[in-house]
């Protein structure tokens, strides 16, 4: 009898040892093992030269993001097939490992499509997401996902995010692009990302009440074009690269197999192009502070890499 009386208690016991076992071994070797989040920064047109302008302009400011990247790299290039390498054929390197002509996105010099670090991750498991400062299709962001033979097409490039992709979160400007599409009777994009199961926004307020757990996607065409070059901070619902950097990690951070974020910040460019070097100083500092806001949000257990 008193045998009888110890069995269900000897059995809970060796299943809580074997789910306390199980948990351990979960942890130790699958989750610690495993960076969670891993997230790129692609900055065409930043330099050491204007890391050290922006120092010196504001010699009491700390770029605390930048420096606290694990890993940041400089990088020049040029192509066989023309005196300087572009942002297209940079972005694409990055993406694929490969080394392709001048103004495609992640084509092999054969014509043929590269494969990419984001659809890697998906097939890893992990959720995928790309923000941009510019336009969703900016090369930066477009290489990780579309294949073209012109990288300058913003509408072919934005049909191909919808037919060949299913990225989890997309945050950027470029709601002109799907507009014209939609005027010129062609595709009306928004109506058939709906039907994929995203959700959009437009706004501040649409992209804070998005709830972080919901299963859908989330596509955000937060400006007709790129975010506001001027941006000096402040303004009452104005949305900032930090901004789209919180909300995405947030939301991809749900997934268990962790994430890969894609981050294009072409407006230091933009701003350097127009040789406005305060402009490009300001961008610099929304880099850095987007940076920041990565590693506070992501944590420790987290992989940031920037390409300037």
């Amino acid at each position: 009898m008193g045998t009888k009386r110890w069995r269900p208690q000897l059995i809970a016991l060796a299943i809580l040892l074997a789910f306390v076992g199980f948990s351990y071994s979960y942890v130790r070797y699958f989750v610690r093992s495993r960076t969670h989040g891993v997230i790129v920064f692609f900055v065409p047109g930043a330099s050491p030269e204007l890391l050290a302008l922006a120092q010196a302009r504001d010699p009491n400011r700390k770029l605390s993001g930048l420096d606290h990247a694990d890993s940041m790299a400089f990088v020049e290039s040029q192509c066989s097939d023309q005196l300087t390498g572009d942002a297209a054929a940079l972005a694409s390197f990055l993406a694929t490992g490969q080394p392709g002509p001048a103004g495609r996105l992640s084509l092999q010099y054969d014509g043929k499509p590269a494969d990419t670090l984001l659809y890697e991750a998906q097939r890893r498991g992990r959720a995928v997401g790309v923000v941009s400062s510019g336009s969703i299709t900016s090369p930066g962001v477009a290489a990780f996902y579309s294949h073209q033979s012109d990288a300058s097409v913003s509408a072919t490039i934005a049909q191909q995010l919808l037919d060949t992709t299913r990225i989890d979160l997309i945050l950027g400007g470029g709601r002109e692009i799907f507009a014209a599409e939609k005027k010129e009777g062609r595709r009306d994009l928004e109506k058939e990302a709906e039907k994929l199961d995203y959700t959009l926004v437009f706004d501040r307020a649409g992209l804070e009440n998005f709830p972080a757990w919901n299963t859908r996607r989330l596509l955000g065409l937060v400006a007709p074009d790129a975010l506001p070059l001027a941006t000096s901070g402040g303004e009452a619902g104005t949305i900032r690269l930090a901004d789209l950097l919180r909300r995405s990690i947030e939301t991809l951070a749900y997934n268990l197999l962790g994430y890969f974020l894609v981050v294009d910040h072409p407006l230091v460019a933009a701003a350097a192009g127009q040789n406005q070097a305060e402009l490009a100083v300001r961008q610099l500092h929304e880099l850095d502070r987007a940076v920041e806001t990565a590693r506070k949000y992501a944590g420790k257990n987290a992989l940031i890499l920037v390409y300037c």
